[in-house]
């Protein structure tokens, strides 16, 4: 079974913490209908975190009894776990 995961089941949030000065904008991604989880503040570029959360929640999706997950990233190439 393949899951399709798109923009519109997911909420994003953004952790910068601006009272911190040197925090990384870090990202984390929730599946609406689940409640499985993610998040990145490895790098010091949003995008990288964004995409980084998309691919760990992916393979967390995994655990939900697919086969393979395609998360679908706003025209960008899309994220393939599994």
């Amino acid at each position: 079974m393949e899951l399709h995961v798109k923009r519109t089941d997911l909420t994003i949030e953004w952790l910068d913490e601006p009272g911190l000065g040197s925090a990384p904008p870090g990202c984390r991604v929730t599946h609406i209908e689940t409640g499985v989880a993610a998040e990145s503040v490895m790098f010091s570029n949003r995008d990288e975190n964004r995409r980084t959360a998309l691919y760990v929640l992916a393979e967390r999706m995994l655990s939900l009894g697919a086969d393979r997950v395609v998360v679908e990233d706003n025209g960008a190439d899309a994220i393939v776990a599994g």
